[in-house]
C-alpha cells in the first residue's frame, strides 16, 4: 500500500509490473475511472478537481491498492477569521473570543460555589503544612 499527498490539479502516476493489468481510480466523490496503462507499464491520472483521498487498484489481480491524499492549495484557502455574527444562525458560538467571555449561558449558576470551596481546600492545605512544620515528628 503505497500513499503519497498531492494538490488539486497536480497529477498522479505509477508503473505496473504487468502491462495487461488494468487499473481503476476510486475518488472522493464515489465515481470511478478506468485508468490506461501504458505498453511500458506507467500509467498517470491527471483529473485530480476534487479534494479527498483517490485510490488506485486493480481489476484484474489482488496486487493491492495505492491511496494519493490530494489537498486544496495552501494559496486557495481562505483562513481569514469570521466574526461570530457574520455566521449562520445554526451554528452557536460557544467562546466568544473578542469580548472574552462566554456567549449564552453555558457557565452553571453554582460555579461560585466551587470556586470558593476550591480556595477553602487550598487554605487547609497551607494550614496543614503550617501546623505539620510546628508541631510535627521532625521538629523534635
Amino acid at each position: 500500500l503505497a500513499s503519497v499527498a498531492r494538490i488539486v490539479a497536480e497529477a498522479i502516476g505509477g508503473r505496473e509490473k504487468s502491462v495487461a493489468t488494468q487499473l481503476v481510480v476510486a475518488r472522493p466523490d464515489d465515481r470511478v475511472d478506468p485508468l490506461v496503462v501504458a505498453s511500458d507499464g506507467e500509467w498517470i491520472y491527471d483529473d485530480l478537481d476534487l479534494p479527498g483521498i483517490y485510490e488506485v487498484r486493480s481489476t484484474t489481480s489482488d496486487s493491492g491498492q495505492s491511496q494519493f491524499a490530494v489537498n486544496t492549495a495552501a494559496a486557495e484557502s481562505d483562513l481569514t477569521p469570521v466574526l461570530a455574527d457574520d455566521l449562520p444562525p445554526n451554528i452557536k458560538v460557544l467562546n466568544d473570543l473578542a469580548t472574552g467571555g462566554w456567549s449564552g449561558d453555558s457557565l452553571s449558576s453554582t460555579a461560585w460555589l466551587h470556586r470558593w470551596l476550591l480556595y477553602a481546600v487550598l487554605a487547609l492545605l497551607v494550614i496543614e503544612s503550617i501546623v505539620a512544620n510546628r508541631w510535627g515528628r521532625a521538629s523534635r
